[in-house]
């Protein structure tokens, strides 16, 4: 409708599933940029942007960092950051390009990104005292990455053993405890 333009959507089959906003610090713009150009730029009543209708998750990406949501809702967006870290903490570790090359080189990939769909994005529905709240889930890099390495191990070396995996409070252990068990 107008020259508001979306820098990426990743569709399957013609299907918009995700959009990525790209910014770069060469331009002087990061990651911040690409939140607010969603919060405020886009509007989350076009039918690419409304909940549960076409995409389903929306990453803002800068070289440095990518962050995440499922859910566009202006200026009340929330966004979780969709990275490695690094040093036990938040960002992604030094790489000899871009530190956000693991976004295209293994999660956009196409074995990855059935995988991401088959079994790990779900609608949750909760009924909070009569009123339905409708959550999409997509999983955080720590948890997708996690689960796959401990679904690998189980396929290599069996069932049975103890695995310990760190996750800081709010982090999602509980989802990816499910994706695991499932």
């Amino acid at each position: 409708k107008d020259e508001r333009s979306v820098d990426i959507v990743v569709s399957v089959n013609g299907l918009p599933i995700a959009t990525i906003e790209i910014k770069s610090q060469f331009t002087g713009q990061n990651v911040g940029n690409a939140k607010r150009q969603y919060k405020y730029d886009r509007d989350d009543r076009d039918l690419l942007f409304q909940f549960k209708k076409r995409a389903l998750v929306h990453f803002a990406v800068d070289t440095n960092e990518v962050h995440m949501t499922t859910r566009l809702q202006g200026s009340k967006t929330r966004y979780l950051p969709f990275n490695k870290g690094y040093n036990k903490g938040k960002g992604n570790p030094p790489a000899s390009g871009h530190k956000t090359a693991y976004l295209w080189e293994e999660v956009l990939v196409k074995d990855s990104w059935m995988d991401i769909l088959g079994r790990f994005i779900h609608l949750e529905v909760k009924d909070i005292k009569g009123v339905k709240k409708e959550t999409m889930i997509f999983p955080r890099y720590h948890q997708l990455d996690s689960v796959r390495k401990l679904s690998a191990d189980a396929l290599k070396n069996g069932s049975g053993k103890n695995y310990l995996i760190q996750h800081s409070a709010g982090s999602g252990k509980s989802n990816s405890i499910a994706w695991l068990a499932y």
